[in-house]
């Protein structure tokens, strides 16, 4: 799903975004794929900026469908490119947590996005 990203991105499936939480987890800890919610320990505190992964998730919160902006500092959104209805799969950090979200939100809200290279 090139969508939002320029050519020769794309926005990370669901599988993607999964494959790095996999990575990311300590050796015997566990990372369910079909998760929702909180799993993969320590993958979220790599993720976060000054983490071990080099990816520097910003917790710059959300925007809710009225325009309105939430938990900036406290929680990071990123978006897969996975559809369900009116909603859509993301992973979220946050701030007093180590492990890493995997659940639905609404498409009307914003959320950070992140591109992969092809």
């Amino acid at each position: 799903a090139q969508g939002i990203c320029p050519t020769g991105w794309h926005m990370p499936t669901d599988a993607e975004q999964d494959a790095l939480d996999q990575y990311l987890t300590d050796g015997g800890q566990t990372c369910s794929a079909t998760r929702s919610g909180y799993d993969c320990s320590t993958a979220g505190t790599k993720l976060k900026s000054g983490g071990a992964s080099g990816f520097n998730g910003l917790l710059a919160g959300n925007r809710s469908a009225d325009g309105s902006f939430y938990y900036v500092s406290s929680y990071g959104y990123f978006w897969s490119s996975l559809q369900s209805g009116t909603s859509a799969w993301f992973r979220s950090l946050n701030s007093s947590e180590a492990r890493v979200n995997r659940s639905t939100g609404g498409k009307a809200g914003g959320f950070s996005a992140r591109c992969l290279k092809n």
